[in-house]
């Protein structure tokens, strides 16, 4: 596979904003498509379907049990690998709100997902690629009942795992009492530690607190975003 061409940051930035505008006119006709098909004519059903349920067969009318609509979702199983599909795991979301955060189907959900980690660690492994990899782990929200708000704490916390080589192991952020660490922080530490430079204005910051060791320039932004609640640094 070739590589991209390699050019100055002017020249990407105009190609980045050329794209942007072919993007945001696929988003406008995605947007116009989804709505097309959301007024798409119904078919009546007129077979006899008949289903597996937790009490025994049931017709298709009984899964509605009572209400108006039916979210029907195709979950593919691995079964040579003993877990979900990676693609299908983002279910742990909708489970949340169907049956609730912290419930049975919702704590299934999540060991799928967590299934599907480990799939990928053990590729990572079997390639002999894990020891050298930066692994990042979080989610992009939390929930509490049937939904999540931005004012609610539960909804707000999110884990945020880091693991390779380079950083601690075994250590909880949560000593540093000022640290606060939002979801937009994982592109910036991501960026930051695969030397890509990133703007002062984006939303989010390295959090170097995850290093073993910092590097002397490092030592100077650590020390600046401990006073600032680690808004910094930036590259």
């Amino acid at each position: 596979m070739s590589l991209p061409t390699i050019v100055t940051r002017d020249e990407w930035l105009a190609a980045r904003k050329q794209l942007l505008t072919r993007e945001k006119e696929l988003t406008r006709e995605r947007d116009a498509i989804n709505a097309a098909r959301r007024r798409l004519p119904m078919v009546e059903i007129t077979e006899d379907y008949r289903f597996e349920g937790p009490d025994g067969e049931v017709g298709l009318l009984d899964l509605f049990d009572g209400r108006r609509q039916l979210l029907v979702y195709h979950f593919m199983w691995l079964f040579d690998e003993g877990a979900g599909c990676p693609s299908c795991s983002f279910l742990v979301d909708n489970v949340g709100h169907l049956n609730g955060w912290g419930t049975p189907e919702q704590i299934r959900a999540v060991e799928e997902a967590d299934a599907a980690v480990g799939i990928v660690l053990r590729a990572l492994r079997e390639s002999g690629t894990l020891d050298s990899t930066l692994i990042l782990l979080t989610a992009d929200h939390g929930g509490a009942a049937r939904t999540h708000a931005p004012d609610d704490p539960r909804s707000r916390h999110i884990p945020w795992i880091a693991a390779g080589p380079g950083i601690r192991r075994n250590f909880d952020l949560t000593r540093y009492a000022e640290l606060n660490i939002n979801t937009e922080d994982t592109f910036a530490t991501a960026s930051y530690l695969l030397n890509i430079p990133i703007d002062e204005d984006i939303d989010g910051k390295a959090v170097l607190q995850v290093l073993e060791e910092l590097k002397p320039e490092e030592e100077m932004l650590f020390d600046e975003s401990e006073k600032s609640g680690g808004r910094l640094p930036f590259k």
